[in-house]
Parts: structure tokens; C-alpha cells; sequence
């Protein structure tokens, strides 16, 4: 068994995975504020690991590189600004974020994820190209693939997944990761094309000759990606995990046959993003869909999305978890859906119950310190025995 892996009740002969997502990016979960000494960066994450391991959970997915930095020591990407308040400055005395939390989750028979967002560069809107690549440090490397930059139309920068130059940057990132850290996986969330208008026409006409669709062609690039990162994990930490935790719907069925009849937004057409094609191909080893609907909901009902992944899984190796929206149930108001742990209870017992789920991950860490939201996981603490 992996660290903190327990049986599913429900469902013997797997194991359920109870993991959450713990975001780094504008300082959502960790740390609380910038600038932070060694000791309180590790006192931080310290209770943040005590704090999951006594909610009955095993898994943390840390976000390591929130846009083009880094939460670990690196040759490659700079210190992230949410970490030191300035990209590319070091905390103090080199804290290394990743070292610590791989450290404190393995003594606490706790998985520790590494969670990369792969082609994001910059998060804060800017007026132009110029003032959007003014936010990053002299020493980034997008600068030296400034050709392979896009500046998307909500005023940041983004990595152009379509270049082969993108995927040899993000491989040695991966590497650099997998080479020198104990992590338990690889982790990529769902964030991939940003959008359709993404300005990439010069890409497809000087690598996309074997397309006749640009939209083909940005699958082809992710999926080339996520086919890299799968090999790397096994290839340099034996062992260890990829996966993807793709948005919620794959594609409706009024957009192609295989889809769900659903109503939302559809991953394989707004991000270029086919988790069908690599549950079937064996690109990944889990999936975790981000099903942040109710049951009931019009637009993805969950309970028509779990029975989706359900069958999409069915007679694959490819493990399933849940995505659960836990800051749905933070940010409720009285007298809805999401006020309290009840629809979060419901989804949990809706995946005990199914046929190939085997676990939950929850969005996020914060979320779930919400004393409306954490009875949910009194059922996981009363098993969380050795």
C-alpha cells in the first residue's frame, strides 16, 4: 500500500483515496502572507499536515509551480512571488516548500502530490505584452522563449502548448521534480488552453500540417504532453503517479455521441483537453473530474457526471477520484443547496456507492476548515485508523 491508502468500505478489493488540493497561487492556502521566515513557512505546513491527517484524508496535492515558478529549489523556474513577494528572491535560508511537505506528509503516512499548472506564466491582467512579461524576473526562462509566449486576450501570459519547445521546457520541469524530490505523483489540474481565441494561428500553420482543424491540433499538443509526463513519472520515480484532474464535463452528448447529457462546459472543445482519449490510450494512471455541480443541477448534475466517469473508466487500469467543490459549501448561503455538509455528504456517499470510483479530492484546504463544511469528514476521521 502507498502511504495512508485505506480499504473502501464499500467496494472491497480497492482502496479509497481521500486527498485534497492545498493552492499556492495568490496565497490561497499556503503561505499566509509573503516574505515568511523558515520557521513559520514550516509551521505553516506542519499544521496544514497535521490538520489533514486528523480530517481522516491521505493525500495532499500541493501546488508547486502556481504560473512559470516555483515552491521548491530550482535551476530551471524562479521562487515564485506568492512565496517571497518577489519572483525569483529565495525565503530565507533557501526553505525549500516541497522538501518540507514531502517530509512532514511521509511521517504522517500521508501522500505528498506534486501539482504543476503547466503553461500559465503570469496571473495579474496586464494593458500589453510588454507590461505582461515586466512581471517576470530577468532570470525566467520564458524570456528566452519569449517566441513561444502568448498574450491571451485576458491580459496575461501563457506558454503556447502547440510549440515542441513548450513541451521539452515543461518535461525538464517535470524531471527536475521527479529526479530529486520522494514526491508520490505528478499532478496537472485543469488548466490547459485558456480559451478558443488563444492566438496561436502561426503555430498551426508552421507545426499543424498534419491537421486540417486547429482545435484537432491543440488536443494533439496536450495530449503529446500528457503522454510525456506519464513516461517520466514511471521512468524516474518507479513508484509514483500521474495524473490529470480535468473540468467536470468531457463533452455533452448534443456535441458528440460519447458525451454526457449535460449541459455545461465542455473540456474537449474550451481547453482542448481529451481525458477520454487518455483514460482509453492509457496516458494517465487516475483521473480526478472536477464535478463542482449538485446533485440535481441542471447544467451537470452529479450524479449524471459520476455515472459518466463511471463507465468512461469501466475495463481500464485508469483509478478514479471525484473532484468535490468544498468552496461551493464554504461560500453558501443560508437556506441553499451548498450551505453546510449535507450536498457534500450526498456526493460522498453517491461515490462510496459507485461502481469505479475509489476516492475524493477536495477544492481546497481553507474550504474545508469551514466549520459549516467539515462535518462532511467525520466519517473518514472515525476510519482513519492504522
Amino acid at each position: 500500500l502507498l502511504p495512508g491508502m485505506l480499504l473502501l468500505p464499500a467496494q472491497a478489493g480497492e482502496m479509497e483515496f481521500r486527498g485534497v488540493w492545498v493552492s499556492t497561487v495568490y496565497q490561497l492556502d499556503y503561505p499566509s502572507a509573503s516574505g515568511l521566515s523558515a520557521r513559520e513557512l514550516e509551521a505553516q505546513a506542519k499544521a496544514i499536515v497535521d490538520q489533514v491527517k486528523s480530517w481522516g484524508l491521505n493525500a495532499i496535492f500541493l501546488q508547486v509551480r502556481p504560473a512559470g515558478d516555483a515552491f521548491y529549489r530550482s535551476e530551471l523556474d524562479p521562487w515564485s512571488v506568492w512565496l517571497t513577494g518577489t519572483q525569483g528572491r529565495a525565503p530565507e535560508g533557501g526553505f525549500d516548500p516541497l522538501e518540507c511537505f514531502v517530509r512532514l506528509c511521509h511521517e504522517s503516512g500521508l501522500q505528498l502530490h506534486a501539482w504543476i499548472n503547466p503553461y500559465r506564466l503570469t496571473r495579474t491582467a496586464a494593458a500589453s505584452r510588454e507590461d505582461a512579461f515586466a512581471q517576470l524576473c530577468e532570470s525566467h526562462p520564458a524570456r528566452s522563449l519569449s517566441d513561444c509566449v502568448v498574450f491571451h486576450t485576458d491580459g496575461c501570459l501563457y506558454y503556447d502548448p502547440g510549440r515542441p519547445e513548450v513541451r521539452d521546457q515543461i518535461a525538464k520541469t517535470a524531471a527536475d521534480i521527479l529526479s530529486r524530490y520522494e514526491v508520490d505523483g505528478l499532478h496537472l489540474d485543469d488548466y490547459f488552453y485558456p480559451a478558443g481565441d488563444f492566438a496561436d494561428s502561426e503555430t498551426f500553420a508552421r507545426f499543424g500540417g498534419d491537421f486540417s482543424d486547429i482545435g484537432d491540433f491543440r488536443r494533439d499538443a496536450v495530449d503529446q504532453l500528457v503522454s510525456r509526463l506519464h513516461d517520466l513519472t514511471h521512468e524516474l520515480r518507479p513508484g509514483a503517479v500521474f495524473g490529470v484532474s480535468p473540468a467536470g464535463i468531457w463533452a455533452t452528448a448534443a456535441s458528440l455521441p460519447q458525451g454526457a447529457d449535460t449541459t455545461g462546459s465542455q473540456s474537449y472543445f474550451d481547453q482542448y483537453a481529451d481525458s477520454r482519449k487518455w483514460v482509453r490510450e492509457g496516458l494517465v494512471d487516475y483521473l480526478v473530474p472536477q464535478i463542482y455541480w449538485e446533485i440535481g443541477a441542471p447544467a451537470g448534475d452529479f450524479s449524471v457526471m459520476l455515472d459518466w466517469w463511471n463507465a468512461t473508466v469501466r475495463d481500464t487500469p485508469v483509478k478514479l477520484y471525484i473532484g468535490l467543490a468544498a468552496y461551493k459549501a464554504q461560500a453558501a448561503e443560508p437556506g441553499t443547496v451548498w450551505y453546510g455538509a449535507e450536498e457534500l455528504t450526498r456526493q460522498l456517499d453517491a461515490i462510496r456507492a459507485s461502481e469505479n470510483a475509489c476516492g475524493a479530492v477536495f477544492f481546497r484546504y481553507s474550504s474545508l476548515k469551514n466549520e459549516r463544511v467539515a462535518p462532511c469528514l467525520a466519517a473518514f476521521a472515525e476510519e482513519n485508523v492504522p
